[in-house]
């Protein structure tokens, strides 16, 4: 039975919602209409399948869809750069979909500073989680979600992170803090050795000489 400040949606981003548009992709034939959408909705997972649906809508005879098919991969070849989901396992999967909770995704730089992201109702930004963490993760900082998909708008709290509203400020200033200290503790890198300076040609006796009975003149 659902709860009174339970949310949910067809665009929000679960881990079955990922699972479903696997098996939309792999059919043989798709109308161009349901491929532009369910191109759009993989699009926004960085879903690997979504090339095939892509490929689909670069065959049409309308050239409007195909320009749109080739936009969208682009886009999707941007995202990949950063990175790829089918690199993670099924739990790291289950946990980045869930819809509560939080993530915090330690930067491998040396950093004291940590970004809070509160994240939509919708459990994405039009991107999933792992995309905007991939879109965000060279800015040099730690970067900590947290989730909240009712009704209650954060009124209640982040699961596993603060049991209500002031326990998230709690929690958010406990968190930077650690980090922090853990940034000053870890040693500075190596010093980079300054690079010498090219010496020119020796002299030899003779340009000395010369040098000299110039001097006097």
């Amino acid at each position: 039975m659902a709860k009174p400040l339970d949310f949910e949606h067809p665009y929000q981003h679960t881990l079955e919602a990922f699972d479903r548009l696997s098996t939309q992709a792999r059919q043989d034939k798709i109308a161009p209409r349901d491929a532009l959408k369910l191109a759009g909705e993989m699009l926004s997972h960085g879903h690997p399948d979504m090339l095939r649906v892509t490929a689909q809508l670069k065959e049409n005879p309308h050239r409007d869809i195909v320009a749109v098919g080739v936009l969208l991969e682009k886009i999707f070849e941007q995202l990949r750069r950063r990175i790829h989901i089918e690199g993670l396992n099924r739990k790291q999967l289950a946990r980045a979909y869930r819809k509560d909770g939080y993530l915090l995704f330690e930067s491998p730089q040396k950093s004291g500073k940590l970004l809070v992201v509160f994240t939509t109702i919708f459990n994405n930004f039009y991107i999933s989680h792992l995309n905007l963490y991939g879109v965000l993760k060279d800015l040099g900082c730690h970067l900590l979600l947290l989730k909240e998909t009712t009704l209650a708008n954060y009124q209640r709290g982040v699961a596993s992170f603060a049991s209500d509203f002031p326990g998230i400020a709690d929690q958010i200033c406990a968190a930077a803090r650690r980090l922090r200290g853990r940034a000053s503790r870890e040693p500075p890198p190596p010093a980079r050795p300054s690079p010498r300076r090219p010496r020119g040609p020796r002299r030899g006796p003779g340009c000395r000489r010369r040098a000299r009975r110039c001097g006097r003149r």
